[in-house]
């Protein structure tokens, strides 16, 4: 039953980041906190209310971020053990897929908690391991679509779509 609703797990993330930059702008222009015309989108979510209200849609993204991530290793790793022809190198950037999935989730709950004004060093820190692990999950996710290809997609479009996603996220994370 629940096998056909998976999509949820990652659409929602999706929607809960843009949603928590939208609605903390949205209060800290309502309370006077920032400006409508030139809002300056970190400062926005460092007084309260809007800093609670970011942290918690945040964290909530977190959460379903990793639960994602879990999801998608374990049906990637039944994938990988029913099959003999994939070999050692399947499973291992699968864990790092994983490994590097955590690490965004957990860094993006680093990030909504530690406010820009208070404890700057930390988040940017932060930001910078949430979009390194990120692009280093597209990686690991492109390797693996491409290499199992065969067993899943008729088609290369999907691993032509992940090659050109991890191309463009990665000259935006060197530029």
């Amino acid at each position: 039953m629940i096998e056909r609703c998976l999509y949820t797990f990652p659409l929602s993330v999706c929607l809960l980041v843009p949603l928590a930059y939208f609605l903390s702008f949205i209060v800290a222009v309502k309370l006077d906190h920032s400006k409508f015309e030139f809002p300056f989108l970190s400062r926005s979510s460092t007084d309260s209310p809007e800093s609670c209200i970011y942290s918690q849609i945040i964290n909530f993204a977190s959460f379903v971020l990793f639960i994602t991530i879990y999801i998608r290793y374990r049906q990637l790793s039944q994938l990988i053990r029913n099959n003999p022809t994939c070999g050692k190198k399947y499973s291992q950037t699968n864990f790092l897929f994983f490994f590097c999935g955590i690490t965004t989730a957990f860094s993006m709950s680093i990030i909504s908690n530690f406010p820009h004004a208070n404890v700057f060093p930390v988040r940017l820190f932060a930001t910078y391991i949430t979009f390194t692990a990120s692009v280093g999950a597209l990686y690991c996710e492109m390797l693996l679509s491409s290499w199992i290809r065969p067993l899943l997609y008729s088609r290369r479009t999907l691993p032509i779509i992940r090659t050109i996603l991890t191309i463009i996220c990665t000259l935006g994370l060197v530029a």
